[in-house]
């Protein structure tokens, strides 16, 4: 082999072992970055879910207040 070729090779191989490093520093970063936003949403999910809960508890007990409305209307309808 002549040295042109060994030069290409050593330069082709120090190349090769640059960009699986570039490649593997940018997954890590885009992994954390995803996993962050990830994150965030799952919190924002958590909050949504948990006033969903809150208002579903705010119209069950609407529901009563209406039928015990109800309820007392009738009686004073009876008085009257």
């Amino acid at each position: 082999m002549d040295i042109a070729t060994v030069l290409t090779i050593i330069i082709s191989l120090v190349a090769l072992i640059l960009g699986i490093a570039g490649w593997l520093s940018t997954r890590d970063s885009k992994t954390d970055k995803d996993a962050e936003w990830k994150g965030t949403v799952n919190a924002k999910l958590d909050t949504i879910i948990s006033l969903n809960a809150e208002v579903s508890n705010a119209k069950n007990r609407i529901q009563d207040h209406e039928t015990r409305i109800c309820i007392l209307e009738k009686e004073v309808n009876k008085k009257e």
